[in-house]
């Protein structure tokens, strides 16, 4: 990769310091009472506490503004190949790992071992990354697959800028796979305008979609998590299919 301003040290140094002000800007919007030497740490867990959700919601929006912002300064934009020298620098724990490039395929893998931010803080750390990654590329998403939030043994982020790349999601284990096939099958029967596909497995969820021609939908939805949960109990499931605005 050749050398470019977006990247050089002092830049990643500026961009480390705005990085960490957007985040405790995230927190102390949530929080009544905050300090300016309070740890971030602290108030992480003060404004979880508060509103799980806002807070990823405030802190994933402005880190996206920021790297909005950032890029558009430099007029340049991060590619994927500028990833493991930037995220390392920017002081978050969820880059202290090993990327990796799969072959014949454009995405960008980073494994590491869980780290003591694990719980509200994979959460908060992906949402930040997250952000700044999209606004200062334009296009790059990532995709948790695993982690020790979700009851993985390692942390998996998958980059990636095309939203349907098979790296957005995590592998389904072949015993369940076998299973899902038989309620796709099911589903089938059941209705032959619905097309059920199952995404795969991010954070310990079970990500599915389903298209289905007509109404009625509610009740589709109970019969696929209830085939699946007739054999694997266990397994925590969420439909991600796009639903109209004003639906």
């Amino acid at each position: 990769m050749s050398e470019r301003p977006i990247v050089s040290d002092e830049t990643l140094v500026q961009l480390a310091a705005r990085f960490r002000h957007a985040r405790r800007a995230a927190l102390r919007y949530v929080l009544a009472d905050t300090t300016e030497d309070e740890p971030e740490g602290e108030l992480l867990a003060r404004a979880w506490v508060e509103a799980p959700e806002e807070v990823e919601r405030r802190v994933f929006d402005n880190a996206l503004a920021l790297g909005r912002s950032f890029s558009g300064y430099y007029a340049d934009r991060w590619g994927l190949a500028d990833l493991p020298r930037v995220l390392p620098a920017l002081g978050s724990p969820c880059a202290d790992g090993v990327f990796s490039a799969p072959s014949g395929s454009d995405a960008l893998l980073l494994l590491r071992e869980p780290c003591r931010d694990a719980g509200i803080g994979c959460a908060y750390w992906r949402e930040a990354i997250a952000g700044l990654v999209l606004g200062a590329s334009g296009r790059t998403l990532l995709s948790r697959q695993s982690s020790q939030a979700g009851g993985g043994e390692r942390c998996v982020d998958a980059f990636h800028d095309d939203p349907r790349s098979p790296h957005a999601y995590g592998a389904i284990p072949d015993d369940l796979g076998a299973h899902l096939q038989t309620v796709q099958r099911q589903v089938k029967a059941f209705d032959s305008g619905a097309e059920l596909t199952f995404l795969g497995i991010n954070e310990g969820v079970l990500l599915y979609r389903l298209t289905r021609r007509g109404d009625g939908e509610m009740s589709l939805l109970g019969t696929i998590e209830r085939g699946v949960h007739r054999r694997f109990p266990d397994v925590v499931m969420r439909e991600v299919s796009p639903r109209p605005v004003m639906a």
